[in-house]
């Protein structure tokens, strides 16, 4: 496991730096997020939030993503790789906060 450079259709000109998960078959690759994309205010990593669900209308939950998984053909993210994401949930009518899941 570890960081490589991997190319856009094995061109040269086109590299971009993938953190190679290897121990695991098939193996997968992520992007590595840039650290000037890691909003330090939110705790770092690219975020992303949801408001109100349905059993309660007060609830954010918060997505921290720190790598994303990036298949080299087609270069097509898997949204469903949680892998490298934190992702945490505040509720307004329970004032508390808690953290859902850290996979890595």
């Amino acid at each position: 496991d570890g960081e490589y450079d991997l190319y856009v259709n094995h061109d040269p000109r086109k590299p971009w730096r993938a953190y190679c998960v290897l121990s695991e078959q098939p193996p997968r690759e992520y992007l590595v997020l840039h650290p000037d994309t890691r909003d330090t205010a939110q705790g770092g990593g690219n975020v992303s939030c949801a408001l109100g669900l349905p059993d309660d209308l007060t609830l954010q939950v918060s997505t921290r993503w720190d790598r994303v998984r990036l298949s080299p053909q087609g270069l097509v993210a898997h949204t469903g790789d949680f892998t490298f994401a934190q992702v945490t949930a505040n509720s307004a009518t329970s004032g508390q906060s808690r953290t859902i899941a850290i996979p890595f």
